[in-house]
Formats: structure tokens, sequence, C-alpha cells
């Protein structure tokens, strides 16, 4: 089966550095795409890996349009290499375990936890590009229950 490319507007805005207004750009663009598409969008969040979203969530807009989280990017851009090991507790449908897989590489490994089983599918259809990412359906927490 053909995977859909990356969406050609979503590549043109992770090109394009931070301005002001830039989440409002991408949030319009990426409602027109939408609607053309029904409903699904493809962005690539690092280093060509392919991430799909649904476009009519407002966060998974910003994950398109290149404008999510910026400040958590930089850091971990900043703190992770080759070969490192890293957690994402709570991946959500894995767009910062995706930008993680793709620093530390296939000499790395990142473990992603996700306790919604809806979030869990979503995540799991987006790692399956990075074998070296592990996808747990479990919580994170000091107790269990």
């Amino acid at each position: 089966m053909n995977k859909p490319r990356v969406d050609s507007i979503s590549r043109l805005l992770f090109r394009v550095p931070p301005f002001p207004g830039k989440g409002r750009v991408a949030n319009a663009l990426a409602k027109y795409v939408a609607r053309r598409q029904g409903g699904r969008g493809f962005c690539a969040p690092g280093d060509g890996a392919r991430f799909e979203v649904e476009l009519s969530d407002r966060i998974a807009r910003e994950m398109w349009g290149g404008c999510y989280e910026p400040h958590v990017q930089r850091c971990l851009e900043a703190l992770l290499r080759p070969g490192d090991t890293f957690l994402d507790v709570g991946a959500h449908i894995g767009y910062l375990t995706v930008v993680g897989a793709c620093r530390v590489g296939d000499s790395g490994k990142v473990f992603a936890f996700e306790a919604d089983p809806g979030l869990y599918r979503k995540l799991a259809r987006n790692i399956d590009q990075c074998p070296w990412v592990c996808a747990l359906h479990a919580a994170v927490w000091e107790t269990s229950g």
C-alpha cells in the first residue's frame, strides 16, 4: 500500500522560520487542506519522517504547520544526539516521539508511553516507520491504579 506523501503546503511551512502570526497562517491553510483531503494531513516533523494528523483538531493543525511547541523541539534538538535514549511520557499521537526518534536515529532508542487507547493507535501508526521506537500502551505514575 502506498502511503500518502507529505503535504506540499506543510513542507513549505516547516521551512519558513517563525514569525508573528505563523500559527494563524498555518491554521487557515490546514483548514483549507482538510476540506480537500477529507480531514487528514501529512507533515514531516523530522528528517523525512511522515506523520499523519487529523486537521479537524487545532493542536494537530499546529503540528501540521510546524508551529507545535517550538521551545520543546529546540530543547530536543539541543539535548538529543545519535545513539541516545529518549522517553516520551504521555506521547499523545507521537509528534515529539518522531522528532526525538529522528534526533537519536536508528542507533538510539525511544520509548513512548500513551494510556489513551485511541491516541495509542494513532501513535503506533505514526511510529511504524521508526523500528527503534517502542510504543507502550501504558500510563506512567508513581503508584499503580
